[in-house]
């Protein structure tokens, strides 16, 4: 089968093992189970969940790319799939020491997904140079979905077992078999299948040229650059702001409206529906108004709606306002990769995303942490809400300011080619 073609598949596969790693987003499923049956502290759990995220960065920053060159990605997503499911089935087999909590999530689960996830990602763009927006927000929406079925499905089995243990050898068991299978039918990216599909005569793909990078360089030039702290501040200010929201949905309705954990469980829900569904059209969209700008308007979009959680009284719409936050949230959430694809060139990628998914790490604790020692210093969530106001409208200024620089780069080097030529 003509490659062109193949990629779908390989693409379908991507986003598939990308649902199965996704069990980080239903991480407060867990929580009160673990204190229910280990009698550990809150404090003493949320240790693990952060420790998770340093080692997925560290990772991610200092292996990913020696193991890349190393590894086909059909062999590193096996080996990494594997030791996410051996970390989900050793959560089963704990038998109440924290530490156990802490190796088996905080430090062996995040090795197997940073062999796969950020993995997954650069390799969407790989198989969709002509719409790194689509395929990247489609990987990054599987990643959300996880959420959305596993949380559910933990509570169910879990709940007829009457043990949390229960639900982790099904988890294992599911996310073993399914990312085995899924890594199957990946394949690697042929070496010359960009010009390939520039020069496929007739094609949409031709209709839709592939566009050059702002700059064309590896990591260690990219870090020497003013758009990389531009494009990585506001990254991380959106994606910040969202995990600000995501994280603390429950509480949130149950602060302003009282509600009940079955109500509050149906709003975090929605939330995961509208971070999913934010990745999916966002990233879509930003094949066609460009990545940076798609950034810009999701920074606008994050404050509106924010704005409108300090001073609505209506409970639905409320809600409304809380998922129009974490939509905008999706779509930068699936920008990342896309964003410095389009700064940087897609021949240095998978380096150049092994820095900037320390952004995606770094806000994933910056802004559950800033949330809760807001509401516990001030007792208030407004506080919180104005700052997602603040810096999202900051970081729709280091957009502005990072189109501004990036179309006078390309406009130089359109009249050095023009000169030269």
């Amino acid at each position: 089968m003509d490659f062109i073609k193949r990629r779908w598949i390989c693409l379908a596969a991507a986003t598939a093992i990308e649902v199965l790693l996704g069990i980080a987003y239903a991480w407060s499923v867990f929580q009160g189970p673990f204190v229910e049956k280990y009698g550990w502290s809150i404090s003493g759990i949320t240790g693990a969940y952060t420790l998770m995220s340093l080692i997925t960065m560290l990772f991610t920053v200092f292996a990913g790319e020696k193991l890349r060159r190393k590894l086909s990605v059909r062999r590193e997503v096996l080996i990494g799939g594997v030791i996410y499911s051996a970390a989900i089935l050793g959560l089963s087999f704990m038998g109440g020491n924290l530490l156990e909590l802490y190796f088996w999530w905080g430090l062996v689960l995040p090795v197997g997904t940073a062999m796969s996830y950020p993995v997954l990602l650069s390799y969407a763009l790989q198989l969709f140079p002509d719409r790194t927006g689509l395929a990247g927000g489609l990987v990054s929406a599987g990643y959300a979905l996880g959420s959305v079925i596993w949380a559910p499905l933990a509570t169910v089995v879990s709940g007829a077992a009457g043990d949390i243990s229960a639900a982790f050898r099904v988890l294992g068991t599911i996310f073993l078999t399914g990312i085995v299978l899924m890594a199957l039918l990946l394949r690697e990216v042929p070496a010359d299948f960009r010009q390939r599909l520039a020069a496929r005569s007739g094609a949409v793909e031709k209709r839709k040229p592939v566009r050059r990078g702002v700059y064309n360089v590896g990591r260690r030039e990219m870090l020497r650059t003013r758009e990389f702290f531009l494009a990585i501040l506001t990254l991380m200010l959106a994606l910040s702001c969202g995990n600000m929201i995501l994280s603390q949905g429950s509480p949130i309705m149950t602060h302003y409206f009282a509600v009940s954990t079955t109500e509050a469980a149906f709003v975090v829900s929605l939330l995961s529906i509208a971070n999913m569904g934010g990745r999916m059209l966002w990233g879509a969209a930003s094949d066609r108004i460009g990545k940076v700008r798609t950034l810009g308007i999701l920074h606008i979009l994050a404050a509106v709606f924010a704005a409108g959680l300090l001073v609505l009284q209506s409970q639905t719409l409320f809600v409304i306002a809380l998922m129009g936050t974490i939509f905008a949230y999706g779509g930068a959430s699936c920008m990342l990769a896309p964003v410095t694809e389009e700064l940087f060139g897609a021949e240095h990628i998978t380096e150049n995303y092994s820095v900037t998914f320390c952004g995606y790490t770094l806000s994933g604790m910056i802004g559950p942490m800033l949330t809760s020692a807001i509401r516990q210093g001030t007792g208030s969530y407004v506080p919180a809400f104005l700052c997602v106001v603040l810096f999202s409208l900051a970081g729709a200024a280091l957009c502005a300011a990072l189109l501004w620089r990036t179309r006078r780069i390309r406009r130089r080097r359109d009249e050095t080619l023009l000169s030269s030529g």
